[in-house]
């Protein structure tokens, strides 16, 4: 069996630590993290831009339809950008939605596309 003196095996160990910290660090740097607020909540993630973590958010957060952004309402299912902005289009002039089904008002949700969001959407704070 091989015994390596202690300054050689200080030194390979220190080795591999700056390689294994270097390809960590470089990972890191692929991803950069931004800040953000949405809902009155900070978020801190790993993403390229604020619609990349709206497009991967959770299935199961609620949205609300009366505070909602453009982004957050485009991670509901069949909702894009067009029917996101006449969401919002709708509440400004009516002064939010009284109720959920309330959204098939506006131009582009039908009962097919309520019934897709309804467990995802809400009115309350």
């Amino acid at each position: 069996m091989i015994f390596l003196k202690k300054s050689t095996a200080f030194i390979m160990l220190t080795f591999v630590v700056v390689v294994f910290s270097a390809f960590e660090y470089s990972k890191f740097a692929e991803n950069s993290k931004i800040l953000f607020a949405q809902d009155r909540k900070l978020y801190y993630d790993t993403v390229e831009n604020e619609k990349d973590f709206y497009s991967r958010s959770d299935d199961k957060q609620l949205v609300n339809i009366n505070t909602s952004d453009l982004h957050s309402l485009e991670t509901l299912e069949g909702i894009g950008e067009t029917t996101a902005e006449a969401i919002i289009d709708y509440r400004n002039e009516h002064g939010g939605f009284a109720s959920l089904d309330e959204i098939m008002n506006v131009k582009g949700v039908g009962k097919g596309k309520f019934e897709k969001i309804k467990d995802r959407i809400s009115i309350a704070d």
